[in-house]
C-alpha cells in the first residue's frame, strides 16, 4: 500500500524489497519472479525512479537490482535448456537474452559482467543468432583477456562466424570480418593450441577469395606451428602454399609444396592426379624460366 501511494518515496524500492522477500520465504516461485521482473521495470537504470534519486540511493537499490536479473537471466536460461517444446525452449532462451543484456547494460563494470556476455553468446549461438553471439563472444575474448573462457570465446566467435549464411550482398564482408577475427585471435592468444588450425582455416579462406600473397603468408605462418597442426590440416597449409605459390609465379616454392602435400596418405584418386598436374606444370615453369 506504502509503494502504491508514494512510488517515487526514498523507501518505496526497500519496501519491494521486502516484497521480493516475503514469496521467497513463502516459497512461491511463481509471483516471486514476477515481483523480480517489477521490481527491475520500476526501480531499473531506464526508470523515473532512478533517474530522480540521487547516487546513494542508487547504490542502496544495486544489490538487490543485480541479483535480480541476474536471477531472472539464470532462471529462464536453465528452463529454455530443459523444456522439451521447442516454442516454449525459444521463447524462454530468448528471454535468457533479454536479461543478460539487462544486467550488461545495468552493470557494464561488474565483476561478472564477462560472465553474462559470455552466456549471452552462448544462447544467441544456440538460438542461431550467429552475429549477435560473434559479437558478444569476441567483447568476451578481446575485452576481457584476464577471464578464464576468452581464448575459447575467441576461438567461438571463429566458428560463429562460419555457422552464419550471410545474404549474397554480404558474403565478401562477412568473409573479411571471418578472416579480421580469426588473425585477432591468432595475435592475441599466441600460445593457444588451435593457433595453427585457426590460421590454415584463414589461409583457405584467403585463398578461395584469390588474395594470393595473404593466404600464402598466412599459410607459411601456419607450416610453422608444426607441434599444432595435424596431418589434416598440415596438407590443407601445403595445398595453399601450392597454389598461392603457382598463380604468384613463385614456382620452385609451389613444387616444395606440393611434393609436401603429396605425403599425405588420405588423397582422394582425382585430388592426387590433379595435383601430379600442378607439380608437373610447376617445374615445367621453371625449365621456361631456365631457358
Amino acid at each position: 500500500a506504502f509503494i502504491n501511494r508514494y512510488p517515487q518515496n526514498v523507501l518505496a524500492a526497500e519496501f519491494y524489497q521486502r516484497v521480493v522477500e516475503g514469496y521467497e520465504k513463502a516459497r512461491y516461485s511463481v509471483l516471486l519472479r514476477k515481483h523480480k521482473q517489477i521490481y527491475v521495470n520500476t526501480f531499473g537504470v531506464d526508470g523515473v525512479y532512478w533517474k530522480n534519486h540521487d547516487v546513494v540511493v542508487q547504490d542502496a537499490i544495486k544489490p538487490a537490482l543485480s541479483t535480480y536479473i541476474w536471477d531472472l537471466a539464470r532462471f529462464n536460461h536453465a528452463w529454455g535448456q530443459r523444456s522439451k517444446n521447442r516454442k516454449e525452449k525459444n521463447e524462454r532462451l530468448q528471454d535468457a537474452i533479454n536479461w543478460y543484456s539487462e544486467y550488461i547494460r545495468s552493470f557494464p563494470n561488474a565483476e561478472d559482467t564477462a560472465k553474462a556476455h559470455f552466456l549471452l553468446a552462448e544462447v544467441a549461438y544456440q538460438t542461431k543468432q550467429y552475429p549477435l553471439a560473434k559479437d558478444h563472444y569476441e567483447i568476451v575474448a578481446y575485452q576481457y583477456p584476464e577471464y578464464e573462457k576468452a581464448s575459447e570465446s575467441g576461438y567461438a566467435a571463429i566458428l560463429t562466424y562460419s555457422k552464419h549464411n550471410p545474404k549474397e550482398a554480404d558474403k565478401l564482408v562477412w568473409r573479411q570480418l571471418t578472416v579480421a577475427s580469426a588473425m585477432r585471435f591468432v595475435q592475441e592468444f599466441p600460445n593457444d593450441d588451435r593457433r595453427g588450425q585457426v590460421l590454415v582455416n584463414t589461409a583457405e579462406k584467403l585463398l578461395a577469395g584469390k588474395y594470393y600473397e595473404q593466404a600464402l603468408a598466412t599459410a607459411n605462418l601456419a607450416w610453422k606451428s608444426e607441434g599444432n597442426l595435424s596431418a589434416r590440416h598440415r596438407y590443407g597449409a601445403s595445398l595453399v602454399r601450392s597454389h598461392s605459390s603457382f598463380y604468384l609465379e613463385q614456382f620452385v616454392e609451389a613444387e616444395v609444396a606440393i611434393t609436401e602435400a603429396l605425403s599425405y596418405k588420405k588423397i582422394k584418386l582425382r585430388a592426387r592426379q590433379d595435383l601430379r598436374e600442378k607439380l608437373a606444370a610447376s617445374v615445367y615453369k621453371q625449365g621456361e624460366m631456365a631457358k
